[in-house]
Order: C-alpha cells, then structure tokens, then sequence
C-alpha cells in the first residue's frame, strides 16, 4: 500500500510539475528569442550605420 500511494503521488508530481514547467519554458524561450531579435537588430543597425 505505502509503495503504491508513493508512486501515485511521484506521477501526480511529475504531472504536476510537467504541467507547470512546459508554460514557464515557453516564457523563457520567447524572453531569450526575443532579446536574441533585439540583439541582432541592434546588430544590424550597428553594421548598416558602420
């Protein structure tokens, strides 16, 4: 009994976590994609004006 409920409650954390984790990854994703654009714009700007 103990095993089983330990393992129901680790998948339901792993759920969990899964669920919460993937939401944030994106937000980080699109804040590190959008610094990156931002940086190769500047970039750009910086080589056209030179």
């Amino acid at each position: 009994m103990v095993t089983l409920n330990s393992v129901s409650t680790t998948r339901y954390l792993r759920l969990y976590s899964f669920r919460t984790l993937t939401p944030t990854l994106q937000l980080v994703s699109l804040l590190l994609t959008g610094t990156l654009l931002q940086l190769g714009i500047f970039n750009l700007d910086s080589d056209s004006t030179v």
